[in-house]
């Protein structure tokens, strides 16, 4: 009897596979080419150059002048870039503590035992299937003072006329607002497979015990869940200081009077209008430390109180 081509073929065991390795010592460092090459390439290279270009003057024609820390000098003291600066580590506050607040309850209501449950799970992740640019204008038009459906809503009520992108104050919460909108789907996912993931023997017995939900929440499921909160914290962190781009050029373009010029966003205006390379990298450089300062904090404080099963 012939034996079908298509059999499977008895797979290696892990020492088997170690050992066509070590029959092959070029292989293993063949294979690690194509990341490497892509990571140097595209992060580390890209990264090198700013660090260098940040201590330039580079004019629009490509002329370079060694100024040392002058461009860093100049963000710090200068007025309209220490503002930015307060407004990114603000807008990064503000989206970071409302979106996990907001996403953690959604995720605690997804997670009852109600009819028709599943669509309303399905309904609230396809916010983070919309791009960014693409959600800007929606909120653009949602809140547009003469046709948008936020302004006539209030008017009605209240009889009031606010033009919510056009006013200081309410534009940075709009985008604040916006920016949290575009997340929340990404972080209320995360949440909901933490918390169905709970024992359910832990919550049987925080009953038989006789703690209330809201005990058994805090108490119970909040601190099984510390790991995924922790990445939510950092990943929302960086999605504020970086990926916030499309929403401040779509909707205010960095006003009105600056009032929603975040750093991503002057490192834009310098770098491509202004033609200041020099000044533009070290922006980036001050950002990317902000971040890194922002990560490493929270891995100090906030990683002291995660609980991992």
């Amino acid at each position: 009897m012939r034996r079908n081509s298509r059999d499977k073929q008895p797979s290696l065991s892990g020492n088997e596979r170690l050992a066509v390795f070590q029959q092959h010592k070029v292989l293993p460092y063949l294979l690690i080419v194509a990341p490497v090459a892509i990571v140097g390439l595209f992060f580390i290279y890209p990264t090198v150059c700013t660090l260098r270009l940040s201590f330039y003057s580079v004019s629009r024609f490509g002329n370079e002048v060694w100024i040392g820390l002058d461009n860093f000098l100049r963000i710090f003291t200068q007025s309209q870039y220490r503002t930015s600066l307060l407004l990114s580590v603000l807008f990064s506050i503000a989206v970071v503590l409302v979106e996990l607040s907001v996403a953690l309850g959604i995720a605690t209501l997804l997670t009852q035992r109600l009819k028709g449950i599943g669509f309303f799970r399905v309904f609230i992740t396809w916010t983070y299937a919309i791009s960014p640019t693409l959600m800007a204008t929606i909120w653009l038009l949602f809140m547009d003072p003469a046709t948008g459906l936020f302004p006539s809503a209030v008017k009605g009520v209240s009889g009031l006329e606010v033009n919510w992108i056009g006013n200081s104050a309410s534009a940075f919460a709009v985008i604040v607002l916006t920016a949290v909108w575009a997340r929340l789907g990404y972080t209320v996912l995360f949440y909901l497979v933490a918390l169905r993931r709970v024992s359910g023997e832990l919550l049987d017995a925080a009953n038989i015990d006789g703690a209330s939900h809201w005990t058994t929440f805090w108490r119970v499921k909040f601190p099984l869940i510390s790991p995924i909160t922790l990445f939510l914290l950092i990943m929302n962190s960086l999605y504020s200081l970086y990926w916030v781009f499309p929403i401040i050029d779509v909707m205010t373009s960095g006003g009105p009077g600056r009032s929603t010029s975040l750093m991503i966003y002057t490192l834009f205006i310098e770098g491509f209008r202004n033609g200041r390379a020099g000044l533009a990298s070290a922006l980036s450089v001050v950002i990317f430390a902000i971040v890194a300062i922002i990560t490493l904090v929270q891995f100090t404080f906030a990683g002291k109180k995660v609980f991992y099963q």
